[in-house]
Order: structure tokens, then sequence, then C-alpha cells
């Protein structure tokens, strides 16, 4: 017994000088890989999540996230059956972004978000449904389909109650989430106007008239011109005319000096009587030797050029 005894005892020994070479199956490895292998894939902006699996089959579709942003409102305004905001607080985060679907057994959508704060707290991310879309044409929401073999670009609102961190793409099937870092700077909202200051430019819409001016909400694009137009009369970017203020005090000396250089001969009659000149503006012009046809600030010289048959 005791030759078999020795024996053993060295095949232990043996065994146990193996074993200090190389770990036991109890003993702590590195979680590296396994923390990669099951947390998600962290991209920068403009870096695309590819997907691969879904529960309909094998597919291939790149998500890439270009910007995200954040505001105290919404981006492009309210749509038009909100009166105001839906939601209080918190912030409107716009999500922009390119999907490619290669190839997929079924449209493809991105329905919904994820979203967590630097603790890794999950955010809860609801749609911005009072948020109006915006009009840049081709573009389309997160929500609407995109068929295999087709690309779209994309731009949607989402609310959430606290700033978060990372913004997270979710797909079940897939091995892998992917997340992209939020900014931390925050669109305040802008300062509610002084309605005391104007609108616009100090005048009126349409032909001449006796009304009293006032602040107009648009954009003059140009005044009339001197030779046969009326002090005044100014053309706005929206395509209407009408009189202003400013462009009486731009024309009227033009006329003047004009009328100093080349004096109009005098006539029995005034063609141009009850000619619009506001209280306030310059002195009228001696519009003798003038004829209308039309209201007043489309009235001509008789010596301008581009007088039709009978004016």
């Amino acid at each position: 017994m005791r030759p078999v005894l020795a024996v053993t005892a060295t095949a232990l020994l043996a065994l146990t000088a193996c074993s200090t070479d190389e770990p036991t199956a109890h003993e702590p490895t590195t979680t590296t890989e396994a923390t990669q292998e099951s947390g998600p894939i962290e991209l920068s902006l403009g870096e695309t999540a590819n997907l691969t699996k879904s529960v309909d089959g094998p597919r291939d579709i790149d998500v890439t996230v270009t910007g995200i942003t954040v505001a105290e409102e919404c981006r492009y305004g309210l749509n038009d059956w909100h009166d105001d905001y839906t939601h209080e607080g918190g912030y409107f985060i716009e999500v922009s972004g390119d999907i490619d679907v290669k190839s997929s057994p079924k449209d493809f959508t991105i329905p919904q978000w994820a979203a967590a704060d630097e603790d890794r707290n999950i955010i809860e991310v609801l749609p911005a449904s009072e948020c109006a879309a915006t009009d840049e044409a081709g573009v389309q929401t997160f929500n609407d389909s995109v068929m295999a073999g087709t690309k779209s670009k994309a731009t949607e609102e989402y609310w959430v109650d606290t700033l978060p961190s990372q913004w997270f793409l979710n797909e079940p099937a897939e091995d892998h989430a992917f997340s992209w870092p939020v900014p931390q700077d925050v669109t305040p909202a802008p300062e509610p106007a002084d309605e005391a200051e104007p609108a616009g430019v100090v005048g009126m819409t349409g032909a001449p008239g006796h009304d009293t001016p006032k602040p107009l909400d648009k954009a003059v694009s140009h005044c009339g011109n001197p030779h046969s137009m009326e002090s005044g009369t100014t053309f706005f970017t929206d395509g209407t005319t009408g009189w202003t203020q400013g462009c009486a005090d731009v024309m009227y000396p033009q006329q003047v000096e004009m009328r100093e250089q080349n004096p109009v001969p005098q006539s029995s009659g005034d063609d141009h009587a009850g000619a619009f000149e506001p209280a306030g503006t310059p002195p009228a012009v001696n519009h003798q030797g003038w004829h209308c046809d039309g209201p007043a600030y489309l009235c001509r010289d008789d010596n301008a050029s581009g007088k039709t048959a009978g004016q």
C-alpha cells in the first residue's frame, strides 16, 4: 500500500504545482471584453450604427445621427392646432440623421429612442406633438417608414424633463445598443418682443389715401422711380405696394431736384388733384403736366418715357 500512496501523493503535488501556473475556474477574469459585448456602442455625432438583425431576418441598415440640439422651445414654432405648449419646463431635443436601408425584409422605422443622464439613469423620451415640423423639402420624421433599397433624411423633436447625456438607439434583435452624446449647450427661449416698438416700417399698404400711417409688419424691397411715381411709393418684399415715410424722405428731394433741372410746363388743370401727401411729409410737388391712369402712385410725367397711347 505504501508505494501506491507515494504515487498518489506525488501526483497530487504535481497537480498542485501545475495549478499555480494557471488561474483556477474561481479566479476573477477581466470584464472589459464582456462589457463591450453587452454594453452600448458609443458613437460620435456623424458616425453610423449598422443594423444587421431583426425578428424577421437579416438586414443591412445604416442609421447616422448627424446632429442633436437642445432648446427650451420648439425649434420651428407650434403646430397650427396648438395655442400653447403641452409640456411645461424640460427640454426640446431635435435629432437629425440619415437612414440607408440597403436591404431589409420589412420597411424600417425608429418609433422610439431612449436617453440617459450622466449617471446612466433612464430618462423618458416623449414626442413633442406641439412642435411644428421643418418645412425643408424631402425631410421626414424617424417614425416614417423607409422602404428597402431607399434612403431618407429625418428630423424630429422630442421632449424630456431632464437634460440627457446620451441618446440611444436600442433595437431589440441587435447584439448591441448604440449611443450618441447629447450636447449640453441649451438654446434659451427668446425674450418676448417689445410691443411698444413698431413691427416694421411706418406707412400703409395699397394705393395712397388719407389714412394715418401706422407701423407695418413688412420689409421694404425698394422705393419707386422718382421720375414717374408718387413721392413715397414703396414696393414690399411680399409683392404688395404702398406708401412709407422712408421712401417719401428719399424720393421727395430727388423729385424736387429733377423739377428744378427740368421745369414742367404749366397747364390749366391739375390732373393729379387729390394726390396723397400725409400730414408731416414734405409739401406736395407741383404735379401739373402729369397724367394718371389708375392710382396716384402710378402717375407719369408727360415727358417721361414709357407712356402708352391715351396717357
